[in-house]
Parts: structure tokens; sequence; C-alpha cells
């Protein structure tokens, strides 16, 4: 993974930590590595491994793709638009076939 998207996982993960009352001690634990491990990758001066990044998406219940890219908008329940204009290309559908009967 590149140095901006390890600081972006960093960066949500000392943020899910805060919110838990968590230290990167737990972190260490949870990842079976050693504390000064944790804080290297935290820092930056080591690359987050999947295998990590899995776990605490397992973990903490948070998506992988949330936890890696952040939140897309294609993934928001609360945009209907999109639920909108899959409804009207069905139902257009609907009615060209109708009119080819």
């Amino acid at each position: 993974m590149d140095k901006i998207l390890d600081k972006k996982i960093s960066d949500k993960i000392i943020k899910v930590l805060k919110q838990k009352g968590l230290n990167q001690t737990f972190l260490s634990t949870l990842l079976g590595i050693r504390p000064s491990s944790v804080s290297d990758i935290i820092n930056g001066k080591s690359p987050w491994r999947l295998k990590h990044i899995v776990k605490v998406s397992m973990a903490f219940r948070i998506p992988l793709d949330i936890l890696i890219y952040g939140k897309f908008k294609l993934y928001s329940y609360s945009n209907n638009s999109i639920i909108e204009e899959a409804n009207e290309n069905y139902n257009n559908l609907i009615s060209k076939s109708k009119k080819n009967d």
C-alpha cells in the first residue's frame, strides 16, 4: 500500500481506538505484534499489512472498503436517486416490452 493510504487507514484506526477508549497496546495484542511495531505502522514508518487490516475490520465490525478507502456515495442507502433511477429504467424497459408485444 502507499504511504498516503496507510496514513488514512491509521487515522481511521486511531479514531476508532479513541472512541472505544482503547490504545495502541490493545491494538498490538489484537494484531499479535509488538507495541513498537504498531507505533511504526501508525507513524508511517512501516506499511499496513492486509492481514492486520482484516483483523481490525473484523474486531470493530468496520467494512474493509470503508476502512481502506472511506465511504463511497454509491454505497449510501440514503441516496434514493440511485434507487429511483433504477426503478425508472426498469419501468421504461417494461413499457417498451409491452409496446413490442
